[in-house]
């Protein structure tokens, strides 16, 4: 299925990309075929809480088979944890009560499901040596476990979500598209999450990009979850409340969004550096300007899915050309590069 799908979206990009493999817990068998693939990452989830018929979940045995294979394979676990046992039992609850809005998906899926789901993943992680990322951060304790864990030897690191570093609650006000998982925190908790980003305990910042459909007048139980176009908003909303907000250098937010998840993910240093012998892969930026976000002017899919949490926002930072192996594909706005130029990269191009 995977080469399958390579197949079909190969000479449809202007931009390198990677593939990461889904673990089905019935075919585990599949992971080796995957790597042979080329895929950088096997991705699992702790358990039941990915959206319905998206991705089964893994029980704690499962995973532990699963980080020996990723290990014996020299690929890197994604996991996006959180604990369903707390999940299910405190839906149920919080749906009980009536509860519908921004605030209720939080306590539906609250800080402590994803912190224990961490600490068994750093346990497990430290009992087999697999290397494990830690994916869609949205609490500082979790990012404390993990770097607890690092000092004790563990290899695991820990991602966050631009939605996660410049959306609270207490901003939200009761807008019911602000739905992702896991879900945004109170502004204590974002504030916390960049206090580690400046410390470097954060190591990298994903997009997790789903632009689905929002439901208009949909409550948060039967919203679709999402952040909206993040591909296209990540890097000017992170770096002007980065920068500008937050006092955090430029060169830190380079470490967090191209050089670790290379590095992280294998695909260093011919990804994430400019040195000889490296891609020359470059992003030019307008560090000091004034432009708005208008949500109804990112790109979509599917047009009816047009929404951003960033609709309205001032950003100072802007790209102003994407150069992919020394071509230049995007510049002032509009899309310049041939179609097929990116291409399909694996860790085995640093081999």
């Amino acid at each position: 299925m995977l080469r399958a799908k390579l197949s079909q979206v190969g000479g449809n990009y202007h931009v390198d990309y990677a593939a990461i493999g889904g673990y089905c817990p019935d075919r585990p068998e599949e992971v080796h075929a995957m790597v042979r693939a080329g895929v950088v990452s096997i991705k699992i989830f702790t358990g039941d809480v990915a959206p319905p018929g998206m991705f089964p979940g893994t029980s704690d045995a499962e995973l532990m088979d699963l980080m020996r294979r990723v290990k014996s394979e020299n690929v890197t676990l994604m996991a996006h944890c959180e604990n369903a046992g707390i999940v299910s039992a405190e839906t149920a609850r919080v749906r009980a009560e009536g509860k519908t809005g921004p605030a209720a998906w939080d306590e539906a899926r609250p800080w402590f499901a994803e912190v224990d789901a961490v600490q068994r993943l750093a346990t497990l992680a430290k009992a087999t040596s697999a290397r494990v990322i830690v994916v869609h951060i949205s609490t500082p304790q979790a990012v404390d476990v993990i770097t607890a864990a690092r000092r004790d030897g563990v290899d695991i690191w820990a991602e966050t979500l631009p939605h996660q570093l410049c959306v609270d609650l207490e901003s939200g006000l009761d807008d019911a598209r602000l739905k992702w998982n896991p879900p945004p925190r109170s502004r204590n908790a974002v504030d916390g999450l960049w206090e580690r980003l400046a410390r470097g305990e954060i190591h990298s910042i994903a997009s997790d990009h789903a632009p689905l459909t929002k439901i208009n007048g949909a409550d948060i139980w039967n919203q679709n979850p999402g952040a909206g176009n993040v591909l296209e908003t990540m890097l000017p909303v992170v770096a002007t409340e980065a920068i500008f907000k937050r006092g955090i250098s430029l060169a830190r937010l380079v470490e967090a969004m191209a050089v670790n998840p290379a590095k992280i993910l294998g695909l260093y240093p011919r990804k994430g550096s400019i040195q000889i012998g490296a891609d020359a892969d470059l992003v030019v930026l307008e560090t000091n300007g004034k432009r708005i976000i208008d949500g109804q002017a990112l790109e979509f899919f599917d047009q009816t899915a047009k929404w951003s949490p960033y609709h309205g926002r001032e950003v100072k930072v802007f790209p102003i050309s994407t150069i992919v192996r020394g071509k230049v594909v995007y510049l002032d706005g509009e899309v310049i590069g041939p179609l097929g130029h990116g291409k399909y990269v694996t860790k085995h191009l640093n081999s």
